[in-house]
């Protein structure tokens, strides 16, 4: 089963909306690989910065070391990203 859930942005877990806490929970609670997807062009507002969503991966990583991950970068035809 592939489960595709909303976009966590880069900010304090208390500062999360509802959407952001699913994903978190799905992640948590249900026996999954992650596979988390970046848009690295930083095209698409201020949270799109690479260096936030770098960020983000970082600290999803480290809160579920032991689930299985794939990084996969969107995008990769624009020079930018």
């Amino acid at each position: 089963q592939v489960m595709d859930t909303p976009g966590v942005l880069s900010r304090a877990d208390s500062e999360r909306n509802p959407l952001e806490g699913l994903t978190l929970a799905a992640a948590e609670l249900l026996p999954s690989a992650i596979v988390f997807v970046m848009d690295l062009s930083g095209t698409s507002g201020a949270q799109s910065s690479p260096l936030l969503q770098l960020a983000v991966r970082e600290k999803i990583r480290s809160q579920f070391p032991s689930r299985p991950w794939l990084d996969v970068r969107s995008k990769a035809d624009l020079p930018i990203a």
